[in-house]
């Protein structure tokens, strides 16, 4: 499940605070946001909107858990980035292989051809 980042000013898209903005929610029922933050697995808010949460929340004993919960959902989303950029790294050299074959087979079929793509075909004596 991809990890969604709700903004200060993000309207929620679920749960009993659907079409409220963080802000509001912020203002109204912080604590909604930390369960949002700790049971919620798509669920992460912006730094902003975290710095607010933590202000709203400071005499909750429980602010230090959702503090580590954000910390972890941060690690997924850097991890998630690093695949993305490995996977698309990977589709390249697959498009790469695919760009050469594909030169290849318009050739004569002899890596060696000078008169194709292949240097040094034997179809090609002349090359």
């Amino acid at each position: 499940m991809k990890i969604r980042i709700y903004k200060i000013n993000s309207k929620l898209d679920f749960g009993k605070y659907r079409g409220y903005t963080i802000y509001d929610i912020l203002s109204k029922d912080p604590s909604y946001l930390q369960w949002c933050t700790r049971k919620v697995a798509f669920f992460m808010l912006s730094e902003d909107a975290f710095e607010l949460l933590i202000l709203a929340l400071l005499p909750d004993r429980f602010l230090l858990d959702t503090f580590e919960i954000m910390k972890e959902k941060r690690e997924i989303l850097e991890d998630e980035k690093r695949l993305w950029s490995k996977w698309e790294a990977e589709a390249t050299l697959r498009e790469e292989d695919r760009d050469f074959w594909e030169n290849f087979a318009e050739g004569c079929g002899d890596f060696s051809c000078d008169a194709c793509p292949n240097t040094g075909c034997s179809a090609h004596p002349w090359n």
